[in-house]
């Protein structure tokens, strides 16, 4: 919310315009045909820890993907259809990233 508690989609820079272009650019970086690069989590030897730090940062983004749709649907942000922002549901990304 901002300070004058006008719905988000009223505030400069949070137009559905703009979002919905960032949103397209997440979708892609999540589940685009390569995977995430994470150079200093590749840097690490052990492919255990590598591995719990890898699906931890996957987790972490899948979490604000879901934090961020909850927030556009949120009928009190007044982002006209929201429903065509975004193209997966945050369950779909969250199983399609953990494949």
């Amino acid at each position: 919310r901002s300070k004058k508690d006008q719905p988000l989609s009223l505030v400069a820079g949070l137009e559905k315009n703009i979002l919905h272009s960032c949103i397209k650019r997440f979708e892609a970086t999540l589940l685009g045909p390569g995977p995430i690069i994470m150079p200093l989590c590749d840097a690490i030897k052990n492919p255990e820890l590598k591995h719990n730090i890898r699906r931890n940062i996957l987790e972490q983004l899948t979490q604000k993907y879901e934090e961020l749709f909850n927030i556009i649907m949120d009928p009190k942000n007044g982002y006209d259809s929201p429903n065509t922002m975004f193209k997966y549901t945050p369950a779909l990304v969250h199983d399609m990233i953990s494949v």
